[in-house]
């Protein structure tokens, strides 16, 4: 892991730079940990310039956004009405069932009756 390879260098570099005795140890261990903080820092680099082109990538060209579909309303007597008006068509009966209108176009009149009584009113009533 990196962090294990960092505490193990700092703490070799620790013992070497107690234990130095010249200068010239000194300007040795100098190096040692310039060039271990040279490498780091280009590591660093070479991620921001990673994360820098990601975020370009997705700043240029971002994903489309799905939007939730609106479920369609649902038609209603007075706009089909309207509709027809419109049209110029007259409407003589609806029938509204879940999802759908259907008009019936014509002249209103009157429906044949199916009871035998009906029949006989009418002909006592002239």
């Amino acid at each position: 892991m990196m962090i294990e390879d960092d505490v193990a260098f700092w703490d070799s570099w620790n013992e070497d730079f107690l234990e130095a005795e010249t200068e010239e140890e000194d300007r040795r261990l100098e190096r040692r940990l310039a060039a271990r903080l040279d490498a780091d820092l280009d590591e660093m680099v070479d991620d921001l310039d990673s994360q820098k082109s990601q975020l370009e990538t997705l700043v240029s060209d971002p994903a489309p956004v799905e939007r939730a579909r609106r479920r369609p309303r649902r038609p209603t007597l007075a706009s089909a009405l309207k509709e027809a008006s419109k049209a110029g068509q007259h409407v003589s009966g609806a029938v509204i069932e879940p999802g759908k209108i259907e008009l019936r176009f014509g002249e209103p009149g009157a429906a044949p009756s199916s009871n035998p009584w009906d029949a006989e009113i009418e002909r006592l009533t002239q």
